[in-house]
């Protein structure tokens, strides 16, 4: 990771998954780098537009009433 230094790291993970991806020690190694991370399972769909933005989360976008702040 030290040599990617990625900016964001998307994770592919179904809300509940029975094997508990992602794992609480790659998150971390993740957030060291430091990276922002996002999982599916927390944000909904995540769209990537490439031009420097960062990605927009679905259930950001969209929040429902009850979450609201």
């Amino acid at each position: 990771m030290d040599a990617v230094k990625p900016d964001w790291v998307l994770i592919p993970a179904g809300y509940a998954n029975r094997f508990g991806f992602p794992h609480s020690q790659v998150v971390q190694r993740y957030r060291r780098i430091p990276a922002a991370v996002m999982n599916t399972a927390e944000h909904g769909a995540i769209e990537v537009f490439g031009n420097g933005q960062p990605p927009l989360a679905e259930r950001q976008r969209r929040r429902r009433y009850w979450h609201a702040d």
